[in-house]
């Protein structure tokens, strides 16, 4: 009967307790952000008032689950489930490019069961794992050609991503896998390599994508569909340190993408630029407190892992936040845990999940085998025993 409260009680003391109670301080915030922002987006989205919001809020629910499931797993159920999720993902890639719902020529979204869900979300976090656990193995001289599996699973993963086309989900794709072979002990030659091959990647897409062309174009012209980032500058001018209250920002009205993309503005606008500040700090916090737990970690597959899974989660916000501010060309990433999505949200709960569970002591389990239970408790009856006799 007391298993079950000691894995708890167990989890509880070797977790990062600090980074897990921003994080949900971060979906609170955005529970509370798509209530303020629903209402404007229903009136031109032409749905009820509140939908997009109560959708917020049951994903916001999903997410906790998941992030409290995944905190709780043991090193190899994370692998395992990083497997079946980047198999699950690879298939619903590939439906997605032959029946995905069709939006500004891009085929990125399933519809099933009436929830409308983006796999390459998925990708993410799953290749992070995978990869990690490859080049681990292969770092360890097991007969496993590691490096030459993810490279068929990170090309085969562009070539679908590319097919949407979706270029920012594999440019992220490419980061986490450059991220984790150079933390690994890449050659300054295969380095220098990438560089070169990312850089003509970068040019290629320029070239071929027209969306891309016109995005890159219009961020160095200033042109006037650049006006979403022009009125997101104007709603940090406009609330100030402090903000117009929550609920009082008239921006939001006019932002396309206030819920997801601009949603950093709409809280800039309410909230004002303290609250950006300390938004801005708390994924701060988050990355470098998981960061220092690496540190002196023996276990390369958690170092390796915890640096795919933290170049997804401060790039995500990078690019987000670098958009809305003008930075980097307009990029529809969302800012994790705050902008409406529910597909990104879970997937970034999955990713953070991981980052928890990952981070705590090494060689710690959770989820303890039965038998080693039963070995356990045997070696503390002869404890008690011997103590007993004496």
């Amino acid at each position: 009967m007391k298993k079950v409260p000691e894995v708890f009680r167990l989890w509880f003391a070797e977790l990062d307790r600090w980074s897990l109670m921003i994080i949900l301080m971060l979906l609170v915030m955005g529970v509370v952000m798509s209530f303020s922002v629903a209402p404007e987006v229903a009136v031109r989205l032409k749905i009820p008032p509140y939908y997009m919001a109560i959708k917020h809020l049951f994903f916001a629910f999903v997410s906790i689950f998941v992030l409290l499931f995944v905190s709780l797993c043991n090193e190899r159920m994370i692998k395992r489930m990083a497997v079946y999720m980047l198999l699950i993902s690879f298939m619903m890639l590939l439906f997605v490019n032959f029946w995905g719902e069709s939006f500004n020529g891009s085929h990125r979204w399933l519809r099933i069961f009436g929830l409308t869900l983006q796999p390459s979300e998925f990708v993410k976090p799953a290749f992070a794992i995978v990869a990690a656990w490859l080049l681990t193995m292969q770092s360890r001289g097991e007969p496993v050609p590691g490096i030459i599996i993810i490279w068929v699973i990170y090309l085969v993963l562009t070539f679908l991503l590319l097919l949407q086309p979706d270029v920012g989900q594999t440019i992220f794709l490419t980061l986490i896998f450059l991220v984790q072979w150079f933390v690994a002990g890449m050659p300054v030659m295969y380095l220098l390599l990438w560089m070169s091959m990312f850089l003509f990647g970068l040019i290629t897409t320029y070239l071929i994508f027209p969306h891309v062309t016109d995005r890159i174009q219009g961020f160095f012209s200033g042109a006037d569909q650049y006006s979403q980032v022009n009125l997101s500058l104007r709603a940090f001018q406009d609330g100030g340190f402090l903000g117009e209250g929550l609920g009082g920002g008239t921006l939001k009205t006019y932002l396309f993408d206030a819920q997801s993309d601009f949603i950093f503005a709409v809280l800039g606008e309410e909230l004002g630029i303290f609250a950006c500040i300390m938004v801005l700090i708390a994924y701060t916090f988050i990355t470098l407190r998981s960061i220092l737990r690496t540190l002196g970690h023996h276990d390369l597959f958690v170092v390796l892992a915890l640096a795919g899974l933290l170049t997804q989660f401060a790039g995500q916000v990078w690019v987000n936040v670098g958009s809305v501010v003008g930075i980097i060309p307009p990029k529809g990433t969302t800012l994790p845990f705050i902008s409406t999505g529910g597909t990104a949200m879970v997937a970034i709960s999955f990713a953070m999940g991981a980052v928890l569970a990952l981070g705590r002591l090494p060689k710690d389990t959770v989820f303890i085998e039965s038998n080693q239970l039963k070995s356990e408790e045997a070696e503390s009856d002869d404890i008690i025993r011997i103590v007993a006799d004496g």
